[in-house]
């Protein structure tokens, strides 16, 4: 009796899925997990600092009660999603042309301590 050719080929792409696999982790490359399309606080957290944003959980929970990150709720349990969170991330940043926002904001700032912190129009 002869094996069914898609078993055979799915056995073969196993094996060598596992050795690259391997292959990877000989060569000192940290494996990848694939991460889930929501993520659990502690899995955005990691996910964020894997992006270079390295935040505390009290100031994520600042940032989600602020709703200055994306975020969901599932049974009372914070949840996030990657594509949001990346989308988040590029919207946080300054990109390097952008000197003349920058430095109108930091001038507003010194005008108004210089004022006593009044806010001008």
């Amino acid at each position: 009796m002869m094996d069914n050719p898609f078993a055979v080929l799915e056995r073969r792409l196993n094996r060598l899925e596992a050795l690259l696999l391997d292959l990877k982790a000989a060569s000192g490359q940290p494996k990848q997990t694939e991460l889930p399309a929501r993520l659990t606080k502690k899995q955005a957290l990691n996910f964020l600092k894997d992006q270079g944003i390295i935040i505390s959980e009290s100031h994520l929970y600042k940032l989600t009660a602020s709703r200055g990150i994306p975020y969901q709720k599932f049974n009372n349990k914070l949840v996030f999603s990657r594509e949001e969170l990346l989308h988040w991330i590029e919207n946080q940043t300054a990109s390097p042309g952008n000197d003349d926002e920058v430095t109108l904001t930091l001038a507003r700032s010194a005008r108004r301590k210089q004022k006593g912190g009044k806010h001008d129009a």
